[in-house]
């Protein structure tokens, strides 16, 4: 959570992206920053917050987790392969599953 806000924050930021999200030219390879430069900025954030303000992630974290495992268990207990949003609609709702590939990788 912290990351995908941190690189959010980073793609607004005028030192790192032009103004339509592109990564600007990284002035110590002449070539545009990669993904793992923005990724190495957020980790170099991340370890500079208190302890108290990475509390508030942990704990997002945390509930993030369990509504993960709430929904896989939703999931893997019926035939038809969903778990119900918030909203109360199924996951797989509108999904044309014609479309829809089978592989014996995922079968298991």
């Amino acid at each position: 959570m912290f990351t995908t806000e941190q690189l959010n924050k980073i793609k607004r930021d005028p030192t790192y992206c032009e103004k339509d999200g592109t990564y600007k030219t990284d002035p110590t390879t002449g070539e545009p920053y990669k993904h793992t430069a923005m990724m190495s900025l957020a980790s170099k954030r991340w370890n500079e917050l208190s302890d108290k303000k990475k509390e508030v992630y942990d704990k997002m974290a945390e509930a993030d987790k369990l509504r993960y495992e709430s929904e896989m268990e939703e999931w893997k207990a019926n035939e038809e392969q969903f778990f119900t949003k918030t909203d109360g609609s199924k996951s797989n709702a509108g999904i044309d599953k014609s479309k829809i590939i089978e592989s014996p990788r995922f079968n298991d």
